[in-house]
């Protein structure tokens, strides 16, 4: 649907001449929309991660073989690169 939406567009478009800036301007503002979407999620998630650091930091307080390597923080550092890196 959208991808026969976007060809309608752009032959609807491409019947003017001089609409190309229209149509720059047009691509460009959908870019920076998407982009604006996933950073304002990005920070959301990281938010929410930075929020439940207590209650990891106490879940882990436990004195057994993996929580001696695996602290709250690491668990955070690797939560925040992989939604850096997604």
């Amino acid at each position: 649907m959208h991808a026969t939406l976007r060809e309608d567009w752009f032959a609807a478009l491409s019947k003017h001449r001089g609409s190309e800036i229209l149509a720059v301007q047009t691509l460009r503002n959908s870019m920076m929309s998407a982009t604006m979407t996933a950073s304002t999620a990005a920070l959301g998630l990281m938010g929410a991660v930075t929020l439940a650091a207590p209650s990891l930091n106490a879940s882990f307080g436990a004195s057994d073989a993996i929580s001696a390597h695996l602290t709250a923080r690491l668990v955070l550092e690797l939560v925040l690169m992989t939604v850096l890196f997604a």
